[in-house]
């Protein structure tokens, strides 16, 4: 892994977001919600699951859906409007942009599944010797803009130390024959300041932006996110006697690896820029679990 602490940071001239009148980025990202509004349907696994499993299963997400949005005030509401809409741009330039490379693919979730199991983007690796396989390998993605992301570390370190297994019941990979329910899934965090979320959305909606996603610096910072956070997590679940996470944890860090390493050979603008958000998610990942 690439010390973080030598990067070449560049300046970067971003307009200031705060002088932005927050009803265009809720436009933008309203706009975004609407036109990308797909994710896996509990009603494609009939075949899987019993009539009334699937029918007790979206009558909770809609009861919990509705118990939240009642509870919530207009700016919670907001927030998770743009928290969507940068979730849309990051899974579909993942894809499209191959941010992560040419082997992976990403889902949104059911309703069911971000609601109970509290996962709502799921990254797969193709195993592209074999497109037939049975087996899953990939991560569950957790993408905040917000200050929130200590919580969230805290959440993976209850984790690690209580061994939970997480799941996804609804799962459907558009590479291989694998459908139904997928577990041992390790959770990583996707972090980005207001600032970058923005820029991406509004480049998500330009005429000619997927030229510019397709050479975002944010794509080289998501990738180091996610190596800091395996490394860090590899050596915690050891220090706690979690073989089956560090196992876990080291597999995905070496297909990270692999892709980190085809990524170096691209001439990118501004593929060295680390942001200040950067540097804190890193220091506070330190401090989370190495305290």
């Amino acid at each position: 892994m690439k010390n973080i602490d030598k990067k070449i940071n560049k300046i970067m001239n971003f307009e200031n977001i705060n002088q932005r009148p927050l009803s265009l980025i809720d436009k933008n990202a309203e706009k975004i919600i609407k036109k990308y509004p797909d994710r896996i349907s509990e009603d494609s696994f009939y075949d899987i699951y019993k009539d009334s499993e699937i029918k007790a299963d979206k009558e909770y997400a809609s009861r919990m859906e509705e118990e939240f949005n009642k509870d919530q005030s207009q700016e919670s509401k907001d927030a998770k409007k743009i928290a969507d809409a940068i979730e849309i741009v990051i899974n579909n330039h993942i894809d499209l942009s191959n941010w992560l490379d040419y082997g992976t693919c990403t889902y949104k979730t059911s309703r069911y599944d971000d609601i109970k199991n509290g996962i709502d983007t799921i990254l797969e690796f193709i195993n592209e010797d074999n497109k037939n396989d049975s087996t899953f390998l990939g991560v569950a993605f957790d993408i905040t803009y917000k200050n929130d992301v200590r919580d969230k570390f805290l959440r993976i370190k209850r984790e690690i130390e209580e061994k939970k297994i997480n799941k996804v019941k609804y799962f459907q990979s558009e590479e291989s024959n694998y459908k139904g329910q997928i577990e041992n899934i390790p959770r990583l965090i996707i972090g980005l300041d207001i600032k970058t979320g923005e820029e991406l959305i509004e480049l998500f909606l330009e005429l000619g932006g997927k030229k510019k996603l397709g050479n975002h610096f944010f794509q080289f910072e998501l990738i180091d996110e996610l190596l800091y956070q395996l490394d860090t997590f590899m050596k915690y679940a050891e220090k706690v006697n979690n073989q089956n996470a560090y196992i876990l944890y080291k597999e995905i860090k070496e297909k990270i690896e692999e892709i980190q390493k085809e990524k170096d050979k691209l001439n990118t603008p501004d593929k060295d820029y680390r942001n200040e958000y950067f540097y804190n998610f890193c220091d506070i990942c330190d401090n989370i679990f190495n305290r």
